[in-house]
């Protein structure tokens, strides 16, 4: 073995033994997942494993602060006409349509 390439070689054989660290148990995940989805009212996300949930969660409110901090200079840079239009044919498109979100 090339020592240059000894960390690398050694990373390997860790993700090879327990890839991604994952601690979950996969018929676990498999149930749940078809438990789920087999709901007539079934998430559009589901997040697997113990603390993804507060990861998630997590990321969301630091996405949540981030655009609400540049929320007045994303304002400014729009046509105050057209995007009255816009919204206003998307909002009668959607209710044609029926897209699959609100």
């Amino acid at each position: 073995m090339i020592d240059d390439y000894a960390a690398v070689a050694e990373a390997r054989a860790a993700l090879a033994n327990d890839p991604f660290g994952q601690n979950g148990d996969p018929d676990k995940a498999a149930e749940v997942i078809v438990r789920t989805i087999a709901a007539k009212d079934y998430p559009h996300l589901i997040l697997l494993g113990k603390g993804s949930s507060d990861t998630g969660i997590q990321i969301l409110q630091d996405q949540i602060t981030e655009i609400a901090k540049w929320k007045e200079i994303a304002d400014q840079t729009y046509f105050e006409k057209k995007a009255q239009q816009r919204l206003c044919l998307f909002s009668q498109l959607k209710k044609e349509v029926k897209l699959p979100y609100p």
